[in-house]
């Protein structure tokens, strides 16, 4: 069944069905059920394409190449939203998400991305997993891609920054730097110590973007080191500014980044160059959206934030009392943060 244009257009921009109904003038069930009809026959269409016809047999064109056309053409977000797997809100981070989310319109998915990279930050590089020889701590880096305004990625990030600031406001007050001009600015924000230079004492930051189109103009300008060295700090290198009049050097550097923009701004801007080079794939990309309408806002009971800041302190303490995580047969400790993972997850894990 397709659907009408102007329902169509909405919903490949992430309204909600009640939000589509009131600008078409529909009421909620006529949208429920246009949209409900529209992914029954979306997934019949799936279906009934032979399984000798696969995505390597298939003509494709330049936009489809794309890695990001791809993956936010118009044509992918026509279907049904997606939506997280339950799985993803498992532990302390499905707990903060559950606990906020009914008192604020950011997306689910909006919060969860934005509480992981930001506490992954926090407990800094100790804990980590290795895979082929390359160590991995709770580094992320993270775009909520979604309309201006309307998809409230804003609101996820005051949430999880209000949440933070009861469980370490040292961090909160040290470690968020707003934006950056370039690659040589956050070198300098984490240098190494070098004569009367004592250096950052502090080495961890979270580099928070709100107009991530902007991250993406300046690393495209030329002779710009912003995207090597974001890719350089992702993989937990040394970081280094050549220049002979400034030469810093920055070493054990944590840096996570949170980004917001809209589709239509990365896919302007994310150049085939710097999804080829590797620095997209250094970012998960989250869809969101408003999840609902509060037109007073929320109302989390304070006692409810204290209580909740006060297991992901307990979290974090426990996070940084682990050093290598193993995934292989041997069954978890039973605490919660065993050092391995269970037979399970070391029979699943291979399969993906």
């Amino acid at each position: 069944m397709t659907l009408p244009t102007d329902v169509a257009e909405l919903h490949a921009q992430g309204w909600q069905p009640w939000e589509i109904a009131s600008a078409t003038g529909r009421s909620k069930e006529e949208i429920g059920k246009l949209l409900a009809d529209h992914d029954a026959d979306l997934r019949g269409l799936v279906e009934s394409v032979p399984d000798a016809l696969s995505l390597g047999e298939k003509s494709e064109t330049s936009e489809e190449r794309s890695p990001a056309r791809g993956l936010l053409s118009p044509s992918s977000l026509s279907s049904q939203w997606p939506m997280l797997d339950p799985a993803a809100f498992h532990g302390i981070a499905g707990r903060v998400v559950r606990t906020l989310e009914p008192h604020t319109e950011a997306d689910p998915a909006g919060l969860l991305l934005t509480f992981l990279a930001a506490v992954g930050n926090i407990i800094g590089p100790g804990p980590h997993a290795i895979a082929d020889a390359a160590s991995h701590p709770a580094r992320l880096n993270v775009v909520l891609v979604g309309q201006t305004s309307r998809a409230r990625k804003g609101s996820a990030w005051a949430q999880i920054r209000r949440l933070l600031n009861q469980v370490d406001p040292t961090w909160v007050s040290d470690c968020i730097l707003p934006g950056l001009a370039s690659g040589e600015a956050l070198i300098a924000e984490v240098r190494d110590g070098n004569g009367d230079d004592l250096g950052a004492s502090d080495k961890r930051r979270l580099v928070l973007e709100p107009e991530f189109a902007r991250l993406l103009a300046v690393a495209s300008r030329e002779g710009a080191i912003l995207s090597a060295v974001i890719r350089e700090a992702w993989d937990g290198n040394q970081l280094k500014n050549r220049t002979k009049r400034d030469p810093l050097v920055a070493t054990g550097a944590h840096i996570s980044v949170v980004g917001h923009v809209t589709r239509e701004e990365l896919l302007r801007r994310l150049a085939d160059t710097e999804a080829a080079n590797g620095f997209a794939n250094r970012f998960l990309f989250g869809l969101v959206r408003r999840s609902q309408h509060l037109p007073e806002g929320g109302n989390l009971d304070q006692a409810a934030l204290d209580d909740l800041a006060l297991q992901v302190q307990t979290a974090i303490q426990g996070a940084r009392r682990i050093r290598v995580l193993q995934r292989d047969s041997a069954p978890g400790s039973g605490g919660p943060w065993p050092t391995r993972s269970s037979a399970t997850a070391a029979t699943v894990w291979p399969a993906r």
